[in-house]
């Protein structure tokens, strides 16, 4: 499936099979929302391959897996997603994603050879106090909020930013004491 350059939310809805997966190629095409829309891309698929797009000024999440299984996603380029905390300051929600997902029948996901960099809004470290608590909260490269079934691979990626946009983790998962984090 050749995709063009878009203003609003890719949905990625047709699914392969383990014969044969459906290409999404985004090579030269940019989502690109102006922080209209949640979402960059919105998977909810099995048996694709997201690869070479550019996704940018979303709100919430560059890409959200809602369902599926054997997602890979390839060669994308996301950033500036997310919305700043309801209490403002500068910082960002937590826990939303340039990849996110919470779905906890998720399994098998690779995402390799992604830039993901700069979110939209800023996390404090353990030095600053955020909603009465010094634990980092903001903005993080991949999300996988509920304990997924596992079996992902993430893989070759370059994930950066800078100090006026920090991040809360690189990576994680709801829960840091379990089996089931990051």
């Amino acid at each position: 499936v050749k995709c063009e350059s878009k203003e609003s939310t890719l949905s990625v809805s047709r699914s392969g099979t383990p014969d044969g997966y459906v290409l999404y190629d985004g090579a030269g095409a940019v989502i690109d929302t102006g922080n209209k829309s949640d979402v960059g891309i919105a998977v909810d698929a099995s048996y694709v391959i997201i690869r070479g797009f550019t996704v940018k000024n979303v709100k919430e999440h560059g890409i959200r897996l809602l369902g599926g299984h054997h997602i890979v996603i390839e060669n994308c380029d996301i950033s500036k997603w997310g919305t700043e905390d309801e209490k403002g300051k500068g910082w960002g929600k937590n826990c939303q994603g340039g990849v996110f997902s919470n779905n906890k029948d998720l399994h098998a996901v690779v995402v390799q050879r992604c830039r993901i960099h700069h979110p939209s809004w800023d996390s404090n470290n353990w030095a600053e106090k955020h909603n009465n608590s010094r634990h980092p909260a903001g903005p993080q490269t991949i999300v996988f909020r509920e304990k997924s079934e596992g079996n992902h691979v993430i893989r070759y990626n370059e994930f950066w930013s800078d100090e006026d946009h920090y991040y809360n983790d690189v990576m994680g998962n709801r829960n840091n004491r379990s089996y089931h984090g990051f």
